[in-house]
């Protein structure tokens, strides 16, 4: 990992004091460990969950006063009221990806990377609707 080149892309965490290249480091291990696929975008999957990481650790939010993480379902003013909304997706992945911005760059990365599939042994024809020559499959 390129601390130099992640510190100029993300500069939220550019402060060497507050995030310093070990803190950043351990993250990058972390990401590789959950994230471990060949795609030509992989290094920067990893960077999006070093940033996803990073931006959720309590220690680090409870000091700008962002104790609780989560999709907001309402909040009101008078009388300081919030409220978090249940998880609405279809896995604790896809949920916990979504609670930050550099999460849900990296859910949508990780669909691209995703797409698709492979095809393997067998007549042609059997991976489609019909037969070569147009006959429906029987």
């Amino acid at each position: 990992m390129d601390i130099k080149a992640f510190r100029l892309k993300y500069p939220q965490f550019a402060d060497e004091i507050k995030y310093p290249d070990a803190y950043l480091l351990n993250f990058w291990e972390f990401a590789e460990c959950l994230i471990s696929f060949v795609c030509k975008c992989s290094d920067k999957a990893r960077e999006l969950l070093v940033a996803h990481l990073a931006s959720l650790d309590p220690s680090k939010s409870s000091e700008e006063g962002n104790g609780s993480s989560g999709v907001i379902a309402s909040a009101s003013i008078d009388k300081v009221s919030v409220s978090f909304a249940q998880n609405p997706t279809s896995s604790e992945w896809a949920w916990w990806l979504n609670k930050s911005s550099y999460g849900e760059l990296l859910s949508m990365l990780l669909r691209q990377c995703s797409v698709g599939g492979d095809y393997i042994g067998g007549y042609p024809e059997r991976s489609g609707f019909r037969k070569i020559g147009g006959g429906f499959v029987g």
